[in-house]
Parts: C-alpha cells; structure tokens; sequence
C-alpha cells in the first residue's frame, strides 16, 4: 500500500493507496469531488490535480497519474466551492403541515450536485441549506458513464452507493451542527433525484436503464422507508427510466402555476420535460450531455467563481460577466448559451453550425478568429487568447440544444397543440435558473412563439421533496402525479427521429 497526501480546501487528506493504480481511482474511494467527465478514460482533460514537486506544483490528470508513496497533491479549487441549492420561487406550499417532533431534512440529488435543506418538523420551518458538487463526478459527468462505471468494474455499484450515502449524510450532519442544539439531529430524509441516482442511492443496479426499452427495476412507489443509520428515507416516485423523482417533485412544488397549457423543462445532463394536458402530464427525455453544464467544453466548467455567466458585445469585443469577478476561468452553461448566440448574431456560425475560420467570417472578426486543422474557426472571446469555443464545442452545443428543441416539438404534436397555445415555459434546475431566456430562444433552443412567457423556477426537485418532508397530504399528491403522468420514449420515434435533424439547423 501507498500513502498520499491529498489538499482538499484547508484539510490535508491521507489516503491510502495501491502502488501504481491511477490516483483517480483513491480519490473516489474517499469520495473527492473531482471531475472525470469522460469517466476516467483520458479523454475529456477536466480531472486535473495539482502535483506538489521540487520545482514547484505541476498539474497532472487523476486518472493518468500512477499513485506513489509519499505523493503530495492539491485538488482545484473548484472541488472546494459550495454550489447555490436555492429553491423554488413559486408559491408558499398549499399542503397542510403533518407535524411531529424532531427536525428532517429534503435532498435533491442532481447528477451534478447534491442539495440538502433543513426543516423543523413540529413548525415546517425551514432551518438552512447546503449543497455540494456530487461526489460521483469522479465516476463521470452524466448517468451513462456512471451506469458504465458499475457494468466494468465488480463491486462498482457499492462504491457508488457508498460515496453519494457518505455525502448525503455529511451535508445533513453539517446543517444539524450548525441549526440544531448539540447532540440533535435529523430523523428523517426525503430524497429526489433522477431514476439513475435513486437507485444507486439505494444500491439498486441501474443497468437496465441504459438497455432498450430502459426499464428500471423499480419506480419507487412503494411509501415504506429504509433506513440509512437510524434516518427513515423516503424517496420520490418516478414516471421512467429517465423521467424520475426529480420531475414528480418539481411538478408537485409549482403545481398551482402550471394551469392551462404548461411546459416544465428541467435541462441539466439530461433533458427532462412535461406537458400539462388537462389533469395529467406528457413527459418525455432527451440526452443532451454534460455540455450545458461545461463538461466536454474546451472552456466549459460549473458555476463557480470565474465562471463567464453573461456575455455580449460592444463593438469593439466580449463584455464579460464574471461569477465573483476578477478574470475568467471559463464558461458556464449560461454563458456557453449567450456565446453561442452572440456568435450566430456576428455571423461567424452559420446556419448549420459550422464556426467561421477568419477569411469566411464576416469583416471585424479576424482578429477573434484562428483557423483549425480542419478548416473550421476557433473563436477567442479574450485578447490572451485563454478563453474560446472550438468548432467541436459548438457541435456539442448544437446536439444539445437540437435534443431539446425535438422533445419539446413531440409533446406539442402528441398533445394536438401548437407552440402559440402554451400559456407558459417553466425552466428548474440549475441552468434554468441562470440563462438568459433571449439567447436560449435566439439558438432555436425553445420555440419563439414562447418569447415573453418563459419562468425560471429555481431549485424545484428540493422544494418539491420539501413539501412531501413535511406533509401527508403532499405526499399522497406526490405519488398521484406520478400516476397522471404518461411517458413518451423517443428512443425509435418516428417524430423525433425527423424534428431532431431539423433542429439542429440556426435559422
């Protein structure tokens, strides 16, 4: 065995490891939050570790990098930030309080981030919230690479479960340290998340899923608890394979919004949406990748300080926001979407996504613009050239948004309704708290008959699992949406088949 000396914010971790074996491997047995969006295959560049030597720190990939005794790393700051876990904007919860003693707590378990709130179960207040970037990024950025991550290696699934149960309970154990008196802590957890992370949560394989016709084992509506160290956990019912728990709680938290003819999309690694149709639900999923979240991006990275959030242009180049300020580090998925349309709007992408070398772009973007191996451009939104979109990222940003646009246009046919007849979109998740909805209808992402009637709701899966926290009645009305709710596999579907290449298309 090896001995390695891992950075990790202001602790120094002492891990131990197997002479030789990758140090990605030991960083996921001890749960670190680093990023392998490729799944640890070399490929995507993104788990890069800081290696402390003589000459100084070194940054060296995880998964590339054989342990050796007495190695000193330091993981990026990134791995340290806290995330924004808030949660719904919409109305105060219409379900009555079931009250009883002790305190509970709702946890969202996004594939990209785990966000828990506090609540006092005898007032239904709220006490506090944390969030955290999931630990399972170390096993690769979507569901797919982590159902794959649990096919190719024995004991996979265990290893999952035991990372996201770890920080489930250390993020709940913080917020009781901090809200509750000493020695106090939480009886009780509601989890929602997507399909795949509930069964891991539960240490149910995931395989099928990933398999036609993707059926999981299990739908989670049976109400009875289990038990993770003495704390009753419930968890959301799902409609699908790739419609989960997630979905039923956002629906269940802006329930009174989505009247009439309403869409609820939640975009992050997957697409996930549903069509309000009298009293029930069309849902449907599309895989749009970790793109919209910068995974896969050249630039791309979360939301964190030094993250581009916004951009535009004055004439003279990119205006920048800046999360925090200071210089950028990268783009997030919001401002991946406003560079994407600020892009189609100076014509240096054209209608079917190519990105311009210099001498095709029109006049004033040379000096933005490079030529690739391929003849394609690279387009540089920086003077040192540090921050820039290569074609092969734009291809990404194209698939992803084609995906969405197909999905939504499928529901809307299935449903008999035009684009025009939906009284409102309503975005959740973290990107649909955060993008700016012009540039998002600018890249043909959402129909532009919806200009005007787009609402971001925030966090609407933890707000969801909030209200089934703490109230009976809101619980039973979980699982009755869950039941009103009828799938739509575009996996084969003729519709989708045709509207997906139609989509990819910049008008």
């Amino acid at each position: 065995m090896s001995s390695i000396f891992v950075r990790h914010g202001e602790r120094v971790l002492r891990l131990e490891g197997r002479g030789g074996e990758p140090v990605l491997d030991v960083l996921r047995r001890a749960g670190l939050p680093v990023q392998a969006v490729c799944g640890g295959r070399g490929t995507c560049g993104k788990c890069r570790v800081l290696l402390e030597g003589p000459a100084g720190p070194q940054e060296a990939l995880a998964c590339r990098l054989p342990t050796a005794d007495g190695m000193r790393l330091a993981l990026p700051l990134a791995s340290n930030a806290s995330v924004c876990c808030g949660v719904s904007s919409g109305a105060l919860s219409p379900f009555p309080l079931s009250p009883r003693g002790g305190a509970g707590a709702a946890v969202d378990l996004g594939t990209t981030t785990v966000a828990a709130e506090l609540f006092d179960l005898s007032t239904g207040q709220s006490l506090g919230r944390a969030g955290a970037w999931n630990a399972q990024a170390a096993f690769g950025a979507d569901v797919l690479t982590r159902i794959a991550y649990v096919m190719e290696h024995d004991g996979g699934l265990a290893l999952l479960q035991d990372v996201l149960r770890r920080q489930v309970l250390s993020l709940v154990e913080e917020l009781c340290r901090r809200h509750l008196p000493p020695g106090q802590r939480a009886g009780e957890l509601f989890l929602s998340g997507n399909t795949v992370m509930q069964h891991i949560a539960c240490g149910l394989s995931p395989v099928s899923i990933a398999k036609a016709p993707f059926s999981p084992p299990t739908l989670f509506w049976q109400e009875a608890p289990l038990e993770w160290e003495g704390l009753a956990v419930r968890l959301s019912p799902c409609v699908a394979g790739y419609v989960g728990g997630d979905i039923t709680a956002g629906l269940l938290s802006c329930g009174r919004l989505l009247g009439g003819r309403s869409l609820f999309v939640d975009v992050g690694t997957n697409g996930e949406m549903a069509l309000r149709c009298g009293d029930g639900f069309l849902c449907c999923a599309v895989a749009t990748g970790p793109a919209f979240e910068g995974g896969g991006i050249s630039c791309g990275m979360a939301g964190l300080p030094g993250a581009v959030r916004r951009m535009s242009w004055d004439g003279a180049g990119p205006v920048l926001e800046v999360i925090g300020g200071g210089q950028p580090r990268g783009l997030c998925g919001s401002g991946l979407l406003d560079a994407l349309a600020l892009l189609l709007e100076l014509g240096a992408v054209d209608q079917s996504g190519r990105l311009l070398p210099p001498d095709e772009a029109p006049r004033g973007l040379a000096p933005w613009l490079e030529r690739d191996q391929n003849g394609n451009g690279i387009f540089f939104f920086t003077p040192d050239r540090s921050l820039f979109l290569t074609a092969g990222d734009l291809r990404a940003l194209q698939l992803a948004k084609g995906a969405v646009a197909a999905g939504i246009e499928v529901l809307l046919r299935r449903a008999g309704l035009s684009a025009d007849e939906l009284d409102g979109l309503y975005l959740a998740g973290g990107l649909g708290s955060s993008l700016n909805p012009q540039s998002a209808l600018r890249i043909g992402m959402f129909p532009p008959q919806l200009a005007g009637k787009i609402t971001a709701l925030g966090n609407t899966a933890l707000a969801g699992a909030g209200e089934a926290l703490l109230s009976e009645r809101a619980r039973a009305a979980l699982f009755d949406i869950a039941r009103r709710c009828t799938y739509v596999e575009l996996s084969g579907d003729a519709d989708f088949s045709r509207a997906f290449p139609e989509h990819l298309l910049f008008d």
